[in-house]
This record gives structure tokens, C-alpha cells and sequence, in this order.
């Protein structure tokens, strides 16, 4: 009904909210909304819930009945649906003040259309100016100028009287960069999605930093169709040493294509590319490369952490727990660092320091949850190995626990913690080894396969 999508509409955007954003998202409403006003009160009394089962498990009815009675079911429809619009305001405007560039061209364009030119024109130079200083200017950088100088000339501004030829030429100049930078990222993603060997040059002409583009997509079409260590070694070198001859949205694409060959070395048992793996993701960290929103997923963190721990970086991986978990998400930091402090338990053999740490830990979300049992099913199975009933009898409460959440998480996860459960199910009926072992190695999906193989001294054979 139209009333159930505007409730879950909101209750959708409210559980991705931090503290931060409750308090901004009430100060927007107040300049909206008198203080007494019913949509206030809503908010107000959402907030009191704050937690996202909280919110997940919110009585609507039993919100109408307790506290707005007084008001139709309509109205009370009509309530949730303004409450939505402002929210969804809340988001835009929010959104829009984390990128500077957006804000100053909106406020450029505020005034342009109220034809305050004068401070348009000293506003408009120290923003070109601030993004001319910059090392390299990526593609959205490029594109800010073009816009930029688009509201200039597209409008009355007086300045057009003056230079006139001259701003038609930097618009020209603008819009020639911008559509080089755009080429080469197209190249890029055209050599992921058709996965060609080959990047001849348009025209005949080749793009801005012409002669280390080629050498770059060279490079990558080595590493694309004769996956090897060289070949990702000599893309490694030039994207950490030669980085900033290229645009940030390439340096973004080529960082995840090698990450992905790390990772995919690293699952084939070997670990001598972990130091540039976690290189690669500090470089990505510190240049904004691997985060969305100025956020780092958290899913992407705590494997991190995992894939660090099992090749014995215990070291780095509490540095990396210590210098980024600021990048995180704040609502459910916490959680995710003591989450990425139990691997180094794990893998470290600390099972008794596990089983404390985490046994009574109050985690904030379902993965966390998950993550937990899966950690405490190592430590028991490890802790308790002769006491078989006792482990089986924790299986079958995993197992139960899987199902009664499989509706929550995909397929792929799902599979993961069950091919898990079955492996240590198989490990204390003292089946044979080579039996577990294969299962092992055919079942692509298993939740902490790494620490699985290590604990069956399994390898596999990497590429040369």
C-alpha cells in the first residue's frame, strides 16, 4: 500500500543514518517545520529507536495509536510521506555540501540566475584557480571547469563583452581535456567489459601523457591475457611510482584490476605478493581510491584483515586496524574493529583470548553476528576437540542459526558458513583426510577458507 512504502521509504533511509546525521538531519528539519509540528514528532520519536533492529522491527500501528490517535489513517499516510520528501532533501543537501566543487558551481549558478555577476566572477576565479593548483587534475576536475565556465559564458555576464573570444577559447581548451581524460577512462573500462588485447590509438592520435598511456595499457593487456607475477609487477611499479600522470579514475581502475590478481595469487596459496597486496590498499586508502562517500565498506576492511592474518602480517594488520578504521562507517565501527582484531586471534592461535573477546560482545549488525559464530565455532572446535557431542551439538545450533537468517543474507554467504560447519563436521568424525581435503579444494565457496587450509596444511600451486 501507499502507506507501507512511505514508512518503509523512511525507515530505509533512517537505518543508514550515524549519530551525526540524526542531529543535522533534526537542525534541517526545524528550518523546515515548526517546532510543534507532527513531522517533528515523528522524527523525534524514530530517533528514540536509533538502532537499525530497532528500526527494522518498528510498529507503525502502535506508533499511530500511541501518539498520533488523533489524526486519520490518511493523514497519518500523508505524515510519513512528508517526513519522506524531507529526508530525502535531507540527503541531497547533505550530500551536495561534502563535495566542495558541487557546492561552489550550485552557488556560482544561484548567482548567475539572480544576476550577481560581480561576485559570480571573483567566487568563479578563486574556484578555477583552486583546481588548476592541483598535482593532476582528475576527470570530475576537468569537468568542474567545463561546467564552470559554461555558466560564464551562457549567461549576461558582462564579462562576455570584454573577453568574449578569450573565454570561448578556455571553454574550448576545457572541453578538449575533459573528453582526452574521458577517453582514456572509456579505454579502460572497454578493456574490462570486451577484454581485448589491443588499444590502438583514435585517429591515429593518442591522448594526453600519450607515451606512458601506452605503456600503461600495455601493461594491463599483459596482465589481462598472460596473467603472471612480472606482469604484475611492472603495473604495480608504474601506478605506485608514476601515479600522478594519470586521472584518479584510472588509477582507481587499474588499483582494483590488480587487487584482484593479488587476491586471486593469494587463494591459489601464495603469499609472497601479500606485502604489495596491502601496499596497494594502503595507497587506495591514503589517495581516497577504495572509498565510497569518503567511507571504506566494511566487508572490504575486515577481509582485508583476514587476507593479512592469514599470510602472518600480524603486525600490519593491527596498523591497518589502528590507521583506517576511522574510514569506517561509525554506527558499526566498533563492532568491525573488534571483529578485524578477532582474525589476528585466529590466525595467531589465541582461541582462549577469542572466545573471551567476542563471547559476550554485543555486535551492532547481522555480518557482524554471523562472523562471531563462526569465530566462536573455531575456538570451541579447537578449544574442546575431544569432546565431540559437545561440538556437534554447537553445529547443529550454527546450522539452525544460518537458516533462520538465510532470507537476510545471499546465496554465496550462505553457502559459505554451510560448506564451513561441514568441513569441521568432517574434521572431528575423523573422516578421511583425503576425503575433507578435497572437499576443501573443490568447494569454491567456504567462509575463512584460508584459516581451513592452514589447519589441513593444504597448498595450492600459484602462477609463476
Amino acid at each position: 500500500s501507499l502507506s507501507q512504502m512511505h514508512q518503509h521509504k523512511a525507515i530505509t533511509i533512517l537505518i543508514t543514518f550515524d549519530s551525526n546525521d540524526w542531529r543535522e538531519c533534526g537542525h534541517f528539519l526545524k528550518g523546515r517545520f515548526r517546532e510543534n509540528h507532527d513531522c517533528i514528532s515523528l522524527y523525534k520519536i524514530l530517533r528514540k529507536l536509533y538502532t537499525k533492529a530497532q528500526l527494522e522491527q518498528t510498529s507503525h500501528a502502535m506508533i499511530k495509536e500511541r501518539h498520533f490517535h488523533n489524526i486519520t489513517n490518511k493523514s497519518f499516510t500523508n505524515l510519513y510521506s512528508k517526513l519522506t520528501i524531507k529526508l530525502e532533501e535531507y540527503l541531497a543537501f547533505s550530500t551536495l555540501l561534502m563535495s566542495q566543487s558541487d557546492y561552489q558551481l550550485t552557488l556560482l549558478k544561484a548567482y548567475t540566475e539572480r544576476g550577481l555577476y560581480t561576485i559570480f566572477d571573483k567566487k568563479a576565479d578563486l574556484l578555477e584557480n583552486k583546481i588548476k593548483e592541483e598535482e593532476n587534475v582528475a576527470l570530475f576536475d576537468q569537468y568542474d571547469l567545463l561546467k564552470l565556465n559554461h555558466l560564464r559564458y551562457f549567461s549576461d555576464n558582462p564579462i562576455k563583452a570584454k573577453k568574449g573570444h578569450e573565454l570561448i577559447s578556455t571553454l574550448g581548451e576545457h572541453n578538449a581535456n575533459f573528453n582526452n581524460q574521458y577517453q582514456q577512462a572509456l579505454t579502460i573500462a572497454d578493456f574490462h567489459l570486451k577484454e581485448i588485447s589491443k588499444f590502438p590509438p583514435k585517429d591515429g592520435k593518442t591522448t594526453t601523457a600519450s607515451s606512458y598511456l601506452t605503456e600503461v595499457l600495455h601493461k594491463l593487456t599483459e596482465l589481462k591475457t598472460s596473467p603472471s607475477k612480472e606482469h604484475f609487477a611492472s603495473l604495480y611499479y608504474l601506478l605506485t611510482k608514476e601515479s600522478s600522470k594519470l586521472s584518479k579514475e584510472l588509477n582507481s581502475m587499474i588499483l582494483e584490476l590488480l587487487i584482484h590478481f593479488a587476491h586471486k595469487e593469494i587463494r591459489r596459496g601464495d603469499f609472497s605478493i601479500l606485502d604489495r597486496l596491502l601496499d596497494l590498499y594502503e595507497l587506495g586508502f591514503e589517495q581516497e581510491l577504495l572509498l565510497n562517500n569518503n567511507r571504506l565498506t566494511e566487508n572490504r576492511f575486515v577481509n582485508l584483515i583476514s587476507t593479512a592474518c592469514a599470510g602472518g602480517k600480524y603486525d600490519r594488520a593491527d596498523k591497518i586496524i589502528t590507521d583506517y578504521s576511522n574510514l569506517l562507517l561509525e554506527k558499526t565501527r566498533d563492532g568491525a574493529v573488534q571483529i578485524s582484531k578477532a582474525h589476528i586471534m585466529l590466525y595467531r592461535g589465541e582461541y582462549e583470548l577469542l572466545l573471551d573477546a567476542i563471547r559476550d560482545y554485543s555486535f551492532s549488525s547481522l555480518t557482524q553476528n554471523l562472523r562471531r559464530r563462526i569465530f566462536l565455532l573455531c575456538a570451541i572446535y579447537k578449544l574442546y576437540s575431544t569432546d565431540i557431542s559437545y561440538i556437534e551439538v554447537q553445529i547443529k545450533n550454527y546450522k539452525n542459526y544460518f537458516y533462520s537468517i538465510r532470507n537476510k543474507i545471499s546465496d554465496t554467504l550462505f553457502s559459505s558458513c554451510m560448506n564451513f560447519c561441514k568441513v569441521i563436521q568432517m574434521i572431528i568424525r575423523n573422516d578421511e583426510e583425503s576425503q575433507i581435503r578435497a572437499y576443501i579444494l573443490d568447494e569454491k565457496l567456504m567462509i575463512y577458507g584460508m584459516w581451513i587450509k592452514r589447519e589441513m596444511g593444504i597448498k595450492t600451486t600459484p602462477i609463476s
